[in-house]
């Protein structure tokens, strides 16, 4: 969760024995964000694709609303819903949040304000909204402050790094050697605080 400040509230407890997450998703965008909104989480999720080379593979991506409620949704869909401060606080967030993610099995459910509700530049809400994408695709927070998947928003814009691309791989069971932007791959430590 970030907060100026980025969240992740999940099941933790299945990292150990469930299967390792898959890589292909749908990702499902409340209407009730502006189209602006809209656009940059289409653009956020597009990044990860390119990032992970296509490894991951978003086999749809279209605004409305989810399969079903309260969880009994198809395997490996991420819902983003539009919630006001009230409502996130009501689902668990922490006073301050700018976005959090609940995710069960394969399925996650990301909840944000919208831009204007936020106070974010368009920059800093496509920044969130990729790093709880990254937490639907069960990357945890990471403690170096460059990463996209530290816990905090920093003063500059963090894009995905290759410590969260090492992490996205190795949770997955995959070898990764890198690419042209990590022509080393990348290491990464969980931060066991948040």
């Amino acid at each position: 969760m970030r907060t100026a400040f980025i969240g992740m509230v999940g099941l933790l407890g299945m990292m150990g024995c469930a299967p390792a997450p898959g890589t292909t998703y749908s990702v499902v965008i409340d209407p009730a964000f502006s189209a602006e909104d809209i656009a940059l989480a289409q653009q956020a999720t597009q990044a990860w694709v390119v990032a992970t080379d296509g490894v991951l593979n978003m086999w749809n991506v279209s605004v409305g609303t989810c399969t079903a409620a309260n969880g009994n949704r198809n395997v490996a869909e991420t819902c983003i819903h539009r919630v006001s401060d009230m409502q996130a606080l009501a689902l668990g967030a922490e006073p301050g949040f700018v976005g959090f993610t609940i995710w069960s099995e394969d399925s996650a459910d990301v909840y944000m304000p919208s831009m204007a509700d936020a106070g974010l530049s368009p920059a800093q809400l496509e920044e969130t909204l990729q790093h709880e994408l990254g937490h639907s695709f069960h990357l945890l927070h990471e403690a170096e402050k460059t990463a996209l998947m530290y816990p905090s928003m920093q003063p500059q814009i963090q894009t995905i790094s290759c410590g969260d691309l090492a992490q996205f791989y190795a949770i997955r069971g995959i070898q990764w050697l890198g690419n042209a932007g990590c022509p080393g791959g990348g290491t990464y430590t969980i931060d066991s605080e948040r």
